[in-house]
């Protein structure tokens, strides 16, 4: 027994419904702190001063901690979801102490401020490494004929938490004078709830899969994993990048200040949310692959637009955030379907290669934009164009996706 028979135990238990609900949110509700806590970086650098070179170099350094995911993946599907799940909420809350650090720069000295920003995001990152292979193989499986739909839900989950992150931060650095680790008491709440609500079904010790077969399916599959990996990285790539300078790029442009602190951020993310549950009920029904291919391309053109579009009035800007995030974020779920599909028997390290492996490979998208955008001739403007590159390749590398689609 495999991946499969999880999936068909998780799946078993749909009778129990108070249970898989419960189960369900609680999952929700981490995702949306792992994704909250750790997604303020690019506005804690901005509000706390530190140089884009250094915080690039600290963002970069520490996503490679994602490489882990397909590992961490392997042994989740070893029977270890539960744990995994649990030390990585834990460990993402960590992301509310950097307000602390960051008033304190002067008293502290550079020396020792690099280390601890730099000690904080590894452990913040290493909880997201932790959760999201786990927690993801977890969701996807609760019901296996509508795995997009859950898929979707549980990462709308997430980047509901991203949205509202740079924002929340933001209010509460400013508010209390850098005081954010007042945050850690609600997350400190959501995850006593996850250990009494977050029991998945682990497989018995005699039926855990082996690390050697694991590997070799990966090397069967990987003319269709291949490519579909390489898109993953693109779209990580761009996210992460865009990110990263989106506070910058927005105060360059002359839009108000609640869009430069987070704002902008928060309706790309929200247009993400709003548009991945639906898509990815449609895909299941014309299929992932032909939805994938448009989503890819839609998100290409938008980005763009972005980009390239002189300023113009704030909800037109907001509108046309909306629509990016739409296009941009639902790559992610899709992606990681299509994925699962390939590889059912493996959810957990799959996802790990699909999220992970994936995002240490585009986290090095904010070093090299933030280096860009230093140079006078270049800019933001010339650094997020560049950057424009990756959406092109996700759309061109489709055309190596396998046609055997599922729905």
């Amino acid at each position: 027994m495999t991946q499969t028979a999880i999936d068909n135990a998780d799946h078993a238990a749909a009778s129990d419904t108070p249970r898989q609900a419960g189960m369900f949110a609680a999952l929700l509700a981490g995702h949306f702190v792992v994704d909250c806590y750790g997604g303020i970086w690019p506005i804690f650098k901005k509000l706390a001063g530190i140089d884009l070179g250094v915080a690039g170099f600290i963002s970069t350094a520490t996503i490679l901690v994602a490489a882990l995911q397909p590992f961490i993946g392997l042994y989740a599907d070893k029977g270890r979801r539960r744990a995994l799940i649990l030390i990585g909420v834990a460990l993402s809350m960590l992301g509310m102490t950097l307000g602390p650090v960051g008033i304190h720069q002067a008293s502290l000295g550079a020396g020792v401020t690099f280390a601890l920003l730099l000690g904080i995001m590894l452990a913040v990152r290493m909880g997201q490494a932790m959760f999201h292979p786990a927690a993801t193989s977890v969701a996807g499986s609760l019901h296996l004929g509508k795995r997009s739909t859950f898929l979707s839900i549980f990462i709308a989950a997430g980047m509901l938490g991203f949205a509202s992150s740079q924002r929340l931060f933001a209010y509460v650095y400013e508010a209390t004078g850098g005081q954010t680790h007042l945050l850690l008491i609600p997350a400190a709440v959501v995850l006593a709830l996850m250990v009494m609500l977050c029991r998945p079904r682990e497989l018995h010790a005699d039926h855990r899969p082996k690390a050697r077969d694991i590997m070799a399916e990966l090397w069967r599959l990987r003319a269709g994993l291949l490519p579909l990996y390489l898109i993953m990285v693109m779209v990580a790539a761009l996210a992460m990048g865009a990110h990263f300078l989106l506070p910058e790029f927005v105060e360059y442009r002359g839009y108000p200040g609640w869009l430069v602190d987070g704002g902008a951020a928060g309706l790309i993310i929200a247009g993400s949310v709003i548009t991945m549950v639906p898509v990815g009920h449609i895909a299941e029904r014309v299929g992932l692959r032909g939805t994938l291919t448009v989503t890819l391309a839609l998100a290409a053109v938008g980005y763009f637009a972005l980009i390239l579009l002189p300023p113009m009035p704030v909800p037109l800007f907001g509108l046309l955030c909306l629509v990016v995030g739409g296009a941009m974020g639902t790559a992610n779920p899709l992606g990681v379907s299509l994925a699962q599909h390939l590889m059912p028997r493996m959810a957990s390290t799959v996802s790990g290669v699909m999220m992970g492996l994936a995002w240490a490979v585009g986290g090095m998208a904010p070093s090299i934009v933030g280096m860009l955008a230093k140079i006078e001739s270049i800019g933001y403007v010339g650094a997020l164009l560049a950057l424009g590159a990756t959406a092109i390749i996700a759309v061109l590398l489709m055309a190596a996706v396998p046609r055997h689609d599922v729905a």
